[in-house]
């Protein structure tokens, strides 16, 4: 049997969503009987289309003619642009029997697009930034060339990227800086609008008057930059800062006077020290004063093992000092040295003086130690006693110095030891009761400990030169004429305190110096 002839006019139609399009088909029957067809339209085409009449009879060779319809619906859900459809005729005696002609829709396009930007305005002294968002909601792709203007021309723009390809049913973004031509230095921030559009590149040049209303083919957002000034009141304020103590800086600089700049490159000579025992506890030291020089640093020997157990450091201005709280009876000895930056004088001859013995009246022995208490518990009495039993054994009662309220008295008395001198400093702590138990476990072990306010030596050093503080009692053993001493009675002291509060100290050597 044979192929029927199919042909359509015309082939080539176009149609926009939600519109009509018809095409005329016309089906021959080229074989030797009549013949029956059914016509029907493939493709995409096929969903929003309706064939009339849908078959047809021919004779042998002749012709019929059906009406094709073709009614895309509104909207984006058809892709604009060429689509091409087919149209087959089948005989409805023998299936195979069948033919197929082709032919092209054009759809139209529509055009959906929006735009929005964030921020809507932004704000900086010399320039903002913004997205711009293009969102399709058409029924094919854009490309879109983004443009911005200000109507005052007071900003420049950089757009990042320049075109963006909006696909169907999605969004793209560019990114804007925006840039004040003229920044100022003080007023009020001052509001500049500028506006972004996104032109399509297959669109002609704008004709006609601007429309008031959005044109989807043309999408718009409007945006502003809020310039602030430069110098802001407190920008300014902490500039004003800055210059003045700059120019401080420099009046001070230009100024001052160096106090090492003037002083000579070169070794001071050796100073020449005398000794003078001026009382029993006073060495009063002289010598000839050196010019040019940063000062002094005296130093006290041992005078038997000549080794040096303490410095201190004088003025240059001075020619004499005298050294107060020394033992008596005891002859004591020094040495003085020159000091220039980075240049030191040797050391002068060891100079020595023996104080003279105590009188009758004088204060608590040297050693500073009180005897022993009776019993293993802190001693107690109702009576206060005065501030000369202080020295002594005996009990007392006066002010905490950790608390400042009246206490009975302790296992110790606080005693002060000469200036000077080094202690073994067995316990700290704020609370009496523990200096007073570790006093009394030291007596029970044949150690004659007692006390001293840590407050009222401001000056204390420990063994090696640095500054030592401590705002409460200070149990100790001593006083000891150097370092060494005190540190062979720390050996003994440490392990019978093992385990008695507070537990995490270790005996220290301590200079006490002057009491205030």
């Amino acid at each position: 049997m044979a192929d029927p002839s199919v042909t359509l006019e015309p082939t080539r139609v176009t149609v926009d969503p939600g519109g009509l399009a018809r095409i005329t088909v016309t089906v021959t029957n080229s074989g030797t009987i009549v013949e029956g067809y059914r016509i029907e339209v493939l493709g995409e085409a096929a969903a929003w289309s309706e064939v009339t009449p849908s078959e047809v009879s021919v004779y042998p060779q002749q012709s019929e003619t059906a009406v094709i319809v073709f009614s895309p619906p509104a909207g984006s859900a058809v892709s604009g642009g060429s689509l091409a459809f087919g149209v087959r005729a089948r005989s409805t005696v023998d299936p195979d029997a069948a033919t197929v002609a082709e032919g092209d829709l054009d759809v139209g396009q529509v055009i959906g697009l929006q735009a929005k930007i964030t921020p809507a305005t932004s704000a900086g002294r010399w320039r903002g930034y913004h997205n711009v968002w293009f969102t399709n909601w058409g029924n094919s792709t854009a490309r879109l060339k983004v443009t911005a203007t200000d109507p005052d021309e007071a900003l420049g723009f950089l757009i990042k990227p320049p075109v963006v390809d909006v696909p169907l049913g999605g969004s793209a973004k560019a990114r804007i800086t925006v840039r004040a031509r003229k920044p100022f230095l003080r007023g009020n921030p001052v509001r500049l609008p500028f506006q972004v559009v996104g032109e399509r590149e297959d669109a002609g040049p704008p004709t006609g008057p601007v429309q008031p209303y959005a044109d989807p083919g043309r999408p718009v957002v409007e945006a502003a930059l809020n310039q602030k000034p430069i110098l802001t009141r407190t920008v300014v304020i902490i500039g004003a800062l800055v210059l003045a103590a700059a120019a401080a800086g420099i009046v001070f600089l230009a100024t001052r006077k160096d106090a090492h700049a003037e002083l000579p490159n070169s070794v001071p000579p050796r100073p020449e020290l005398t000794a003078t025992a001026s009382g029993p506890d006073t060495v009063q030291l002289s010598w000839k004063k050196i010019d040019q020089i940063q000062g002094y640093t005296l130093f006290t020997v041992d005078p038997q093992t000549k080794r040096t157990s303490a410095s201190q450091t004088i003025s240059p201005d001075l020619d004499q000092f005298q050294v107060s709280g020394l033992k008596p009876e005891t002859r004591h000895c020094y040495q003085l040295q020159a000091v220039r930056p980075r240049l030191l004088s040797v050391r002068s001859d060891l100079a020595c003086a023996k104080t003279a013995a105590a009188s009758a009246t004088a204060s608590p022995s040297v050693s500073g130690a009180p005897s022993p208490p009776a019993s293993s518990a802190p001693a107690a009495t109702s009576t206060p006693t005065s501030a000369a039993s202080a020295g002594s054994g005996s009990s007392r009662s006066g002010t905490s110095p950790s608390t400042g309220q009246s206490q009975s008295a302790s296992a110790g008395s606080s005693a002060a030891p000469p200036t000077g001198s080094w202690i073994a400093a067995a316990r700290f702590s704020m609370a009496q009761g523990d200096i007073d138990s570790v006093i009394t476990v030291l007596a029970q072990n044949g150690v004659t400990a007692t006390w001293l306010d840590g407050s009222r030596y401001p000056q204390m050093i420990i063994d090696g030169g640095g500054a030592f503080q401590w705002p409460g009692p200070i149990a100790y053993v001593g006083p000891f004429g150097s370092p060494a001493e005190a540190a062979e009675a720390c050996t003994k002291i440490d392990p019978l305190l093992t385990g008695q509060p507070p537990v995490d100290q270790t005996c220290q050597v301590l200079q006490p110096g002057q009491q205030q």
